[in-house]
């Protein structure tokens, strides 16, 4: 009975309190739009050069091995890209410079090839979203982190003694 009475009593006095939607002039609308654009314009390019100069991070710290602040830098591009929409995600497919001058070419069929001898490994995404890959060779498996823009990609192999390097996407096909 008593919920019963509660029930009614919200709703008899709730429309009281509900009022009219407030209607909002048009030049307000246009004002708050206009600012909003000023302040985008404003902060993109501070934002751009932030982003800019953590992918830089990234690949250093990928480069001297040290995956773990890496992969810290990573969470803060994550973080300060939250909410944006996400461009296409690279793919690991195509022919990869590695350091020494060699060439690795990833095909879309899971096989990776070494160019120089024409050994053969098998390559798997493990985390898209987090573009990391590994391709497992007859001697051993490197892992890889793509760049956001997929150009370059950071590799470690599994030897504990390994540390790391860059690899650079060929610009031939």
């Amino acid at each position: 009975m008593k919920c019963a009475t509660l029930v009614l009593m919200f709703l008899v006095v709730s429309p009281l309190f509900a009022g009219e939607p407030s209607k909002e002039p048009a030049d307000l609308a246009k004002a708050r739009l206009d600012y909003e654009a000023k302040v985008k314009a404003a902060v993109d390019p501070i934002t751009a050069a932030y982003l800019k100069q953590l992918d830089a991070m990234m690949k250093a710290y990928g480069a001297a091995g040290d995956l773990d602040s890496a992969q810290a830098v990573k969470a803060e591009i994550k973080a300060r890209t939250a909410g944006q929409p996400s461009p296409a995600v690279p793919t690991l497919v195509g022919k990869w410079l590695w350091p020494s001058g060699e060439c690795v070419e990833v095909k879309p069929n899971g096989e990776a090839v070494w160019q120089a001898n024409g050994g053969k490994g098998k390559w798997v995404c493990l985390d898209k979203k987090a573009r990391r890959y590994e391709i497992a060779w007859k001697s051993g498996t490197d892992y890889m982190i793509l760049s956001a823009d997929g150009s370059t990609a950071i590799c470690k192999n599994g030897n504990p003694k390994s540390r790391g390097f860059v690899a650079k996407r060929s610009p031939e096909p």
